[in-house]
């Protein structure tokens, strides 16, 4: 069975223009003059202080055309703070008309995918460019889909609302160890507190030059060490605020990112103290009472990622 579903917690957000790629590689973590049509990039803009407006994922749709995705609740910040730096480029800030963010599961869901594109499409395939619709595989089993409503890959796949399975995508995500900057969060964390500088999600490019707050992200990675790192936790309690702090021995030694249940156990991700969180410390309550569970990510961490 093939689940084709919409994912509403994302949005889309276009950069079109001669200078788009010139004005985001002075904007963000990522080498955006690496960025191609068939390639995939996590990113982030930061404040000055190197505070994480917003991440996001990035690719090309051509030359003069950047796409990125990214929670909805958060996009209009990023817009509102790109938006003071590109006056003087040429290149402008939209939001695509008549497309949408859809996620697509299922034993047989790269077999349909590889039937409808004509081609052999795997869990390794790079992003591939199907007109206007763009298809990603994310892992084994979920292939995520930025579709034109009315296309004909629209309409093959026909995605519905699914509240389930959008939020069972987004549990997918947090056991991946992705985070995400929603709006409770924006300005809050340095990239490095969200494993952006790891290289399995390899959002922090250290070659490219200057972007805004690059000295603060810089100096961590060459001359200091990120104290805090996001981590995977598991807790019984059910009540989790994004933003909300963590505890080790009555002081708070972090915050949450993401969260989401699967209906026995809250999942969450955790930008935490790294002392506290591999003694086995942390909690959601100050009292200590209401225990994390460290889950192990499928990544390793460094002191400077």
């Amino acid at each position: 069975m093939i689940n084709a579903f919409l994912l509403p917690a994302f949005a889309l957000l276009d950069i079109n223009g001669p200078d788009s790629k010139k004005f985001l590689q002075g904007q963000v973590t990522c080498d955006v003059l690496k960025v191609h049509s068939d390639k995939l990039s996590h990113s982030a803009h930061c404040t000055h202080k190197g505070r994480m407006v917003a991440n996001f994922d990035l690719t090309a749709i051509n030359d003069d055309h950047l796409r990125l995705r990214l929670p909805a609740d958060n996009l209009n910040n990023l817009k509102a703070s790109l938006s003071k730096y590109i006056v003087f480029s040429k290149a402008e800030l939209s939001q695509p008309n008549g497309f949408i963010v859809a996620g697509l599961t299922g034993v047989s869901a790269y077999e349909k995918v590889s039937t409808l594109l004509g081609t052999d499409f795997t869990a390794d395939s790079p992003v591939v460019q199907q007109g206007n619709n763009l298809l990603i595989p994310r892992d084994n089993e979920r292939i995520e889909c930025w579709l034109e409503v009315g296309s004909d890959v629209y309409n093959s796949l026909s995605p519905s609302a699914d509240d389930a399975l959008a939020l069972d995508w987004q549990l997918q995500e947090i056991k991946s160890g992705q985070g995400w900057i929603f709006a409770e969060t924006s300005e809050v964390f340095i990239p490095q507190n969200l494993n952006l500088g790891n290289t399995a999600i390899n959002g922090i490019s250290f070659t490219k030059g200057c972007y805004t707050g690059q000295e603060i992200v810089a100096r961590i990675h060459y001359k200091g060490k990120a104290k805090r790192h996001m981590y995977l936790f598991k807790s019984s309690n059910t009540t989790v605020t994004l933003g909300s702090n963590v505890y080790s021995n009555g002081k708070s030694v972090g915050e949450i990112v993401n969260s989401c249940s699967d209906g026995m156990n809250t999942w969450l991700l955790a930008c935490a103290n790294s002392d506290a969180t591999e003694a086995g410390k942390v909690s959601l309550d100050e009292g200590g009472s209401q225990v994390l569970t460290l889950q192990t990510l499928p990544y390793e961490l460094s002191e400077n990622s």
